[in-house]
């Protein structure tokens, strides 16, 4: 049995209990290649790490985790928005029961609402979001939202969510690099500079692997920006985009997905248009996704002035809620099956051996 995703928090206890060490984790075992694309991530970012895994297929993860939705590079000649739209289109003819999407008012997850309010029929959908959504988008709220479509709560989402079809932007940050504005303070000025002058060889002396790493890509990768997109798509993909099963008990895609993980389509959409991810100002990120919105919603100020912010505020309110349930589940194995301990909602490690006994998560060599 291979696994898509792992609860990074509870094994990060069960190894650092293991070995006794505070800084024990998954990126440190595996292979020289895994952990050099661990030294890569560390150019980009400091703690937490998260899941790194690669859909490329050249580097396996340590632990027995499979690829969900797998790279291969394509020419990809469609827009930003007619994606958006054949995804819509997808999630429609998926499922006939009510479909639930989370709005935080932000670029992504409006995207996504954008392509669905143009095809789904208004009774067959329901709007997750909260006042931070409203204030982050007042204006979409009140001319596409308000008394036009049902709007509940994330508290009663999280006590009703089976009775959906839940739709979510995850994966949304990962078509656009995952930049964010600390990114672009730091590094904004060399965005464009080739990415040998950029990187951190302190961090990461083996530039060579670094160029192969690259290849991988199926297309040339010259600047920073361009080996932030590539990384950040080749290694954090999965990892945003489960997030979604993660963090609620008992999902499978047939009772919910990420919007942007339905196919490769918006992976191959990246690739082909590292050139418009952001222009010269940070205004000016995700400008294909804005004026996708603009085209349905002429909102000039959130397409002009619109930038990436911490739309957190609804996911917080859910993890909050579902704290206690994404510790229920340990792990997502390749069925999407629950995997429940005893000691729930406390955490015994040595029920955690037991399921790694089982189930073979970690491989025994690694704990010995």
């Amino acid at each position: 049995m291979s696994f898509f995703s792992f609860n990074t928090q509870i094994f990060k206890w069960y190894l650092k209990a293991k070995f006794k060490n505070n800084l024990a984790s998954e990126h440190d075992f595996g292979s020289d290649q895994y952990k050099k694309l661990h030294q890569i991530n560390r150019c980009f970012s400091s703690r937490p790490w998260g899941m790194q895994h690669d859909i490329s297929g050249h580097v396996l993860h340590p632990f027995d985790i499979k690829t969900k939705t797998a790279y291969e590079f394509c020419i990809e000649l469609q827009t930003f928005g007619d994606i958006c739209m054949n995804t819509a289109q997808t999630i429609s003819n998926t499922t006939d029961r009510i479909i639930a999407v989370f709005w935080s008012g932000g670029i992504d997850s409006t995207a996504a609402l954008v392509a669905l309010l143009q095809t789904i029929p208004r009774q067959q959908l329901v709007i997750i979001c909260n006042q931070a959504s409203i204030d982050e988008f007042p204006s979409f709220y009140e001319h596409k939202i308000k008394d036009r479509v049902k709007v509940i709560s994330p508290r009663l989402y999280s006590q009703h969510y089976r009775d959906f079809f839940s739709v979510s932007g995850d994966g949304g940050d990962t078509v656009w690099g995952v930049l964010d504005d600390s990114f672009w303070q730091s590094s904004g000025h060399k965005i464009n500079l080739p990415w040998q002058d950029c990187i951190d060889q302190n961090v990461m002396p083996d530039l060579d692997f670094v160029q192969e790493f690259c290849t991988w890509s199926g297309r040339e990768i010259k600047s920073w920006l361009e080996l932030r997109v590539w990384f950040y798509l080749c290694c954090k993909w999965q990892d945003k985009c489960m997030r979604l099963y993660q963090l609620r008990r008992g999902l499978s895609p047939e009772d919910a997905v990420p919007f942007y993980d339905i196919d490769r389509s918006f992976q191959n959409w990246t690739m082909n248009n590292l050139d418009i991810i952001i222009g010269d100002k940070w205004i000016d990120y995700k400008i294909p996704a804005k004026e996708f919105i603009f085209r349905y919603h002429k909102d000039a100020d959130y397409l002009k002035y619109k930038s990436k912010v911490n739309s957190g505020y609804l996911d917080s309110d859910l993890v909050i809620q579902s704290n206690l349930q994404s510790y229920h589940r340990i792990a997502v194995n390749e069925d999407f099956v629950d995997f429940t301990l005893p000691s729930w909602p406390f955490i015994d490690y040595h029920e955690i051996e037991d399921f790694n006994d089982e189930y073979h998560l970690i491989p025994k060599r690694f704990l010995q």
